[in-house]
């Protein structure tokens, strides 16, 4: 048990509320079991300190994507930081490890630590899918149909990669096969030793695995889809995103089908995951996250907004009913289920000041997501079954995302900032009818149906119109290590390749620069007469929101490599450079 320590003070934003729908059993976890937490770092400077601190602890750690996993037994972790974990009975009979109020840490480390996710490791979020009990419905449409009656650009995906997020469940290449899709081109990724756990019942988590999987491989059969499984945790969700975040080639967009309301998320979960949805966005990549299924209330007896979508740095993805066949939409109206709403935690983001909002407004587009004119999806057999839910939009706009790419031939950068000042255009079809309880569709923005659905081949067009997210030509002021510089970049070829005249701290780099990743890699060699000696960096693009005050920064890190052979030095600095005017 932990005994509270003077020479700690509370994590900002770490409280955790009792979990609504358990019985707090008040007994002690077992004090020998193991487990992992994940630890945010401020920056990665504070890095060796989180780790000294793990170390003091009895705590052993490894460094992923960016975060400290600190893992050991309950009464160290319980010890480390100033806790008490009791066992909990949810609902449905799952125990869990439970924790009630803040999370502790030593008062030295309270700028170096932002968040401490998985000691409480109850369920964190739930699928948002409906599943109609009828096999197939009349009015159900294969994602093919609905790509058509969106007006999707021409194109397969090949060549392009969406990365999708699941909390449980699993998939089946039969059942792929059934769907007309290429079971090679899906793959499992295990986060936090979950993995692909397939029962074939679609009532679990396998319908909604299937219905992601499936309504992108019908827009984008020839895309590659690495899916990430994780446990069902506030850990487990975002060492998935990292994860993604991280991957290589990167995904040219995300999916993300599940949620909860704000409330039931802590600050620092909130902040950290939008945090890694700023990076995604930032490399030109588009987060899309299901608004909810139970409409404005999500669930709950208030109006309420659902996270992830209510992240500034997602594209929250809310519901229509759709009628239509061929190209032609005969109807299309708000669906009831359709969550959204104004959040009581995220100001409104600069693409959205112009609306009156008190908060970050929900969702930011739709689609079709009525059970009633669902999606057609196979899950343990061969005849299909029908699903809705607006976990269908997320995928459905995820693969126009990779089809968009296709033809544009770059990222598509920050697409919420570009979405808003499409309203009222021709590339999204404004929906003007229906409620989702709290709130009514109406002409504009609104809180059922965001901008509204799109028109693919216009959208296109629009994006088209727009200049690419712009490159790292021109002279950065870099901060590397501490070591201030200037980097000049004054051109890069067709191809990528930084001209030969390109510098940091007045010596000549190498280097290439990704326009659909946003990321840009050189080699600065330190002396021409010890080729051992010689540093690479990698960077980031990072485009302030608009309105914000801030500059075009670039961000990454660099390996500073010395001699040869086993005694060869690797070590790993930090570095940027924020673009200078004119």
């Amino acid at each position: 048990m932990a005994n509270s320590r003077r020479d700690y003070v509370d994590l900002p934003g770490s409280e955790r509320a009792a979990h609504p729908l358990a019985t707090i059993e008040h007994a002690p976890v077992d004090p020998e079991e193991h487990a992992t937490v994940t630890i945010v770092p401020a920056n990665p400077a504070a890095i060796p300190a989180i780790i000294a601190f793990a170390t003091e602890n009895h705590l052993t750690t490894s460094i992923e994507h960016g975060f400290v996993k600190a893992t050991g037994r309950l009464e160290d972790l319980q010890a480390a930081f100033d806790i008490q974990l009791s066992l909990a009975v949810t609902d449905t009979g799952r125990t869990f490890r439970h924790r009630g109020g803040p999370v502790r840490i030593p008062a030295h480390l309270l700028n170096a630590i932002t968040a401490v996710l998985g000691l409480d490791n109850r369920e964190q979020a739930q699928p948002r899918l409906r599943r109609v009990i009828a096999a197939a419905m009349p009015n159900a449409f294969t994602p093919t149909q609905v790509a058509s009656l969106y007006h999707f650009p021409a194109g397969d995906g090949a060549g392009r990669t969406i990365d999708i997020i699941e909390l449980g469940g699993g998939f089946s290449n039969v059942d792929l096969q059934h769907a007309g899709l290429d079971p090679s081109l899906v793959t499992a990724v295990s986060v936090d030793g979950a993995s692909n756990s397939y029962t074939g019942d679609p009532n679990s988590a396998d319908g909604e695995v299937a219905l992601d999987i499936q309504v992108i491989g019908g827009i984008a059969p020839k895309a590659r889809q690495r899916v990430y499984f994780a446990p069902n945790t506030d850990a487990g969700f975002l060492d998935a995103v990292a994860a993604s975040l991280h991957a290589t080639p990167p995904p040219d967009s995300v999916s993300i089908s599940w949620g909860a309301p704000e409330s039931n998320w802590t600050q620092q979960a909130r902040n950290a995951m939008d945090a890694v949805f700023a990076q995604l966005v930032a490399k030109g990549i588009p987060v899309f996250a299901a608004s909810g299924d139970g409409g404005s209330a999500d669930g709950t007896g208030s109006d309420v907004t659902d996270f992830p979508a209510s992240a500034p740095h997602a594209t929250g993805c809310g519901g229509t009913v759709l009628a239509g066949s061929g190209t032609t939409i005969t109807s299309e109206v708000a669906w009831p289920g359709s969550g959204g709403g104004v959040s009581k935690v995220f100001p409104a983001p600069a693409y959205q000041s112009g609306l009156g909002l008190s908060g970050r407004g929900v969702p930011d587009i739709s689609g079709d997501a009525a059970p009633q004119s669902g999606y057609t999806v196979f899950v343990g057999s061969t005849s299909p079954l029908t699903f809705g839910g607006t976990s269908a939009v997320a995928p459905l706009w995820a693969g126009l995302t990779a089809l968009l790419v296709g033809a544009l031939g770059h990222a598509v950068g920050d697409l919420n900032t570009k979405l808003y000042p499409l309203i009222g255009t021709t590339a999204l079809r404004d929906i003007t009818s229906g409620t989702n309880g709290g709130f009514s569709a109406k002409a504009g923005w609104d809180a059922v149906t965001g901008c509204g659905t799109p028109v693919g081949q216009e959208l296109l067009t629009r994006l088209g119109q727009q200049p690419p997210v712009s490159g790292p030509v021109g002279t950065w002021d870099v901060n590397a290590n501490g070591f201030p510089g200037v980097l000049s970049i004054p051109s890069i070829d067709a191809q990528g390749n930084l001209g030969a005249n390109c510098t940091i701290f007045g010596q000549r780099i190498f280097g290439f620069w990704s326009t659909s990743a946003q990321m840009l890699t050189f080699m600065r060699i330190i002396s021409p007469s010890d080729p051992s000696t010689f540093q690479v960096y990698t960077g980031y693009l990072m485009q302030p929101q608009p309105g914000s005050g801030f500059l075009v920064s670039l961000a990454g890190s660099f390996e500073a490599f010395r001699g040869g052979g086993g005694v060869a030095q690797r070590p790993l600095y930090g570095w940027d450079a924020q673009r200078r005017a004119g």
